[in-house]
């Protein structure tokens, strides 16, 4: 059975856990002022590529506020649905383990290009531990001196991943495990599992949010696990 949100959320308030993690991005939102690049550093699951895309959104809503984005201005409209230019998502190609050079490069060149709709042009590089060296040395000097309208933003599961040189030009935000109190709380208050289902899903899961909804809505891992 698919379980779907019965509680609607807005802006960072959707993100399960991650309150430092939210307060440092909250706060760049609100002061207008981001750095021009982000590390968000955690596993798989935990709420990275959410939050980035959540923050990316806020640094453009027409009307944000303490919570991030409104979700009812027609940019955050356009996002939602993946239909906004200025925000950029680059992930493997299919069938490909790597983000290749030709991928960094086409991002290179797209930012000289002022953006279209936003305040903020945003580059979310979703899965950052498959840039090799050569792909990742081709955007150090992008990350390190954006246009002044560029945002980059690069999602790592484990640090030791990433390029020291690549580390010292970004603003790391880490990403933690969630107590699993407030991971099976949000899985009953958002989703409907009950109290039980709730507490084995957030410690099957090692606090990882996304893991946890996941498992939630797969029914042949309810079957296997009864």
């Amino acid at each position: 059975m698919w379980r779907c949100s019965i509680v609607s959320r807005r802006g960072f308030d959707a993100i399960i856990g991650q309150e430092l993690a939210k307060r440092v991005l909250l706060r760049a939102v609100a002061e207008g002022r981001p750095a021009h690049a982000y590390l968000i550093v955690g596993s798989a699951g935990s709420g990275k590529a959410t939050a980035a895309m959540e923050f990316a959104k806020a640094l453009n809503c027409e009307r944000p506020d303490e919570r991030g984005s409104c979700g009812e201005c027609a940019i955050c409209h356009a996002i939602e649905h993946r239909n906004f230019p200025d925000i950029m998502v680059w992930s493997p190609e299919k069938d490909k383990k790597n983000t290749t050079i030709e991928q960094m490069r086409a991002m290179r060149d797209m930012a000289r290009f002022a953006p279209m709709r936003a305040r903020w042009k945003v580059n979310i590089i979703e899965q950052g531990d498959t840039l090799n060296e050569e792909s990742a040395s081709c955007i150090l000097k992008l990350v390190e001196e954006p246009p002044e309208y560029l945002v980059n933003i690069l999602l790592y599961r484990n640090t030791a991943a990433v390029l020291p040189t690549t580390r010292s030009r970004c603003q790391m935000v880490r990403f933690t495990q969630v107590s699993t109190s407030e991971l099976a709380g949000r899985l009953t208050e958002d989703f409907g599992a009950d109290a039980d289902e709730a507490a084995f899903l957030a410690t099957f899961s090692q606090g990882r949010p996304g893991v946890a909804i996941e498992l939630l809505r797969d029914s042949s891992f309810s079957e296997k696990r009864d």
